[in-house]
């Protein structure tokens, strides 16, 4: 069984939307865009969403809401005020913590979203550069409207954080913007150290000499074939629609591919080992352990009603063997994962079923699912800097 049940979970990490208004060159949505456009701007988590798949009487230890999905911009859901005064009345929610790229809604809009958050909250704006770097990656982003936004928010009194991603073509502007957000009032500056494959020199719409090339919503890997181009970006939300304790540490032996033998211990860090005990649930309605597992279960909706051969595993970013094992050990005569849907289950049903059960019983066995040994099976380096400001 899963150690986590459902008067165990403290946070919950909401996806709530399979929208995005840009085209990050290695976000999921742009290099597995193929796999992935049956599902890209189509869905929104509703109020009526969250009333029905979240009770008071169940959730007795939520404290805290996340909105920090693989796919989504949490605030292009036309809900998204709705669903926080929900959480605050029902659950008396302590902290919302959102990650945005900024670049939507309007002045007047982040002045009034202060209201609909507790105290303690931190809104997380991707800023990687400034005025002439951040659409580099951030395809699509406008930097003097991100700038306005998180100023109307901060000068409202909401609580600001600068996340700004470092990669070669911005790592000489970080002192530069670590200055504006102190001038602008954010109470924190982030760091991050790319984790992603693409640097500038990968990016195709970057020159050597690091300019950009404006046709950059066809970007690709030099090292990977082109993908298709991604949805065309999304500029006005204005007219979309709604749519719809402690876990025992486990000790395994590892059987790598160059057959050296190495002992591993999994703490998952949504099971207490991190901040407190997570879980994660999609615009899909599917409930995950964590964000790292999300994305690997999008694919079986945006892939299998189109594939030739449902028996193969359609893993491209499927990769692990044990994960495809899961797969098709638990979908259903529609090829979806109904075992771990909320249209289908319980939350109660689904973290005390089987699926998430056969998902910790991987960490005991000599070959457990590998982005969880990955992520919990050793120590993470820490690729962030932060600093605060008073």
């Amino acid at each position: 069984m899963w150690n986590v049940q459902v008067g165990d979970v403290t946070e919950i990490d909401l996806e709530c939307t399979t929208y995005c208004n840009l085209a990050c060159p290695e976000c999921n949505r742009t290099t597995d865009v193929e796999l992935l456009s049956s599902i890209l701007n189509t869905t929104h988590i509703t109020l009526e969403n969250c009333r029905t798949w979240f009770k008071p009487n169940e959730l007795t230890s939520l404290k805290e809401i996340r909105f920090c999905g693989a796919i989504d911009e949490a605030l292009m859901n036309p809900e998204l005020t709705d669903i926080l005064d929900f959480f605050l009345d029902e659950f008396q929610i302590k902290y919302i913590d959102i990650r945005t790229n900024g670049s939507v809604r309007s002045t007047k809009w982040w002045s009034n979203f202060v209201n609909h958050l507790p105290e303690k909250h931190i809104i997380i704006f991707g800023l990687d550069g400034l005025e002439d770097t951040l659409d580099i990656y951030r395809v699509g982003a406008d930097y003097k409207k991100v700038i306005d936004n998180a100023k109307a928010f901060i000068d409202a009194g909401g609580i600001a954080s600068w996340q700004f991603i470092e990669f070669e073509h911005n790592k000489h502007q970080v002192e530069e913007a670590r200055e504006i957000a102190k001038e602008l009032g954010f109470k924190e500056f982030r760091v991050v150290s790319s984790t992603r494959p693409t640097q500038s020199e990968n990016l195709d719409h970057v020159r050597k000499d690091g300019s950009i090339n404006k046709v950059s919503t066809d970007v690709r890997n030099d090292d990977k074939p082109p993908v298709k181009k991604p949805l065309a970006l999304i500029k006005d939300i204005s007219n979309i629609e709604k749519k719809q304790t402690q876990e025992p540490v486990q000790e395994l032996v590892l059987v790598r591919k160059n057959k050296k033998k190495q002992k591993a211990t999994i703490r998952c860090e949504n099971q207490g080992h991190g901040s407190g005990n997570r879980i994660l649930v999609n615009a899909l309605s599917q409930v995950a352990p964590c964000c790292f597992l999300n994305g690997y279960f999008h694919q079986p909706y945006g892939f299998n009603k189109k594939a030739e051969n449902v028996d193969k595993p359609p893993f491209t970013f499927f990769e692990d063997p044990r994960l495809a094992e899961l797969y098709h050990k638990h979908k259903d005569s529609e090829n979806e994962l109904t075992a771990m849907s909320l249209q289908h289950h319980t939350l109660k049903e689904i973290l005390a079923g089987d699926f998430f059960a056969d998902i910790q019983g991987s960490w005991a066995t000599k070959d457990p699912i590998e982005r969880c040994l990955e992520v919990c099976g050793k120590d993470i380096k820490d690729d962030m800097t932060m600093d605060y400001f008073e």
